[in-house]
Parts: structure tokens; C-alpha cells; sequence
């Protein structure tokens, strides 16, 4: 048995303090490429990746509840965005 408590060895839970994965770190060439981007281009990407993830995000919540109006669709994307949640109760 690992030292881990009921996590089997392959299983050990992460914490803060554990070094990021490999995978986790960019590639050297993505680096290289957003360095050379200028600070409009930057703001550009940020600002397509957030209507990305709103249209997502809007399908998601569509998807999940077919019977709400549009009005309340918004209402609940409105409230992710402060709050971190889509629930208005």
C-alpha cells in the first residue's frame, strides 16, 4: 500500500505545492509566437476566446434547459459571469 492514505500510487492526489506536469507547460514555439503578437492582437484573441465560451456556454444552458426564454438564457449567463454560477435561485 502507497503512503497516499486510500489513493493507490497511480491515484496520489495533487496539491499546490506539486510541481506542474510537463504537459502543462507551453511549447517553446507558442511562447515564441505570442511574444511577437502586439498588445492589440493579444487583447483580440482574449477578447474571441470569451465570445467563444459565452456562445458555448449559451448552447450548454439552451441544451439543458429547452423550455426557458432567451431572456432568461442571458439572465443565467449574466450570473456565471459574476458569479460563477447559472442557477438564479
Amino acid at each position: 500500500m502507497s503512503d497516499c492514505g486510500s489513493f493507490p500510487r497511480r491515484m496520489k492526489p495533487t496539491t499546490d505545492l506539486d510541481p506542474p506536469l510537463k504537459l502543462d507547460r507551453p511549447d517553446p514555439m507558442q511562447v515564441a509566437t505570442w511574444a511577437r503578437l502586439s498588445p492589440e492582437q493579444k487583447l483580440e484573441i482574449g477578447r474571441q476566446l470569451r465570445q467563444d465560451v459565452l456562445s458555448l456556454k449559451r448552447a450548454w444552458v439552451r441544451e439543458q434547459n429547452p423550455h426557458i426564454s432567451e431572456k432568461i438564457i442571458e439572465a443565467r449567463l449574466r450570473a456565471w459571469q459574476l458569479y460563477g454560477r447559472t442557477d438564479l435561485d
